[in-house]
C-alpha cells in the first residue's frame, strides 16, 4: 500500500483514487489470468494479458474526439 501512497504523492497515480480499492483489483487480475471463461474468448495468454492491460489503464473511451476518426 505504501507504493501505491508514494505514487499519489509524485502525481503518477491520481490523488482522488481510492488506495483500498486498486490494492483489491491488483490482487484479482490474476485471477482474471487464469479464468477458463475468459481463455475461452482469448486463448493467447500474451493476447489476454495484452488486453487487460489496456483495459486497466485506457479504459474502453477513446483519449479524444481526434482518435475516432
Amino acid at each position: 500500500m505504501n507504493f501505491f501512497r508514494q505514487a499519489q504523492k509524485t502525481g503518477e497515480l491520481r490523488p482522488d483514487m481510492n488506495l483500498e480499492f486498486l490494492q483489491f483489483m491488483f490482487n484479482h487480475v490474476q485471477d482474471l489470468i487464469k479464468d477458463p471463461r475468459l481463455h475461452k474468448i482469448i486463448p493467447s495468454n500474451l493476447e489476454l494479458i495484452r488486453e487487460l492491460i489496456n483495459f486497466w489503464f485506457y479504459g474502453i473511451l477513446p483519449a479524444s474526439k481526434e482518435s475516432v476518426k
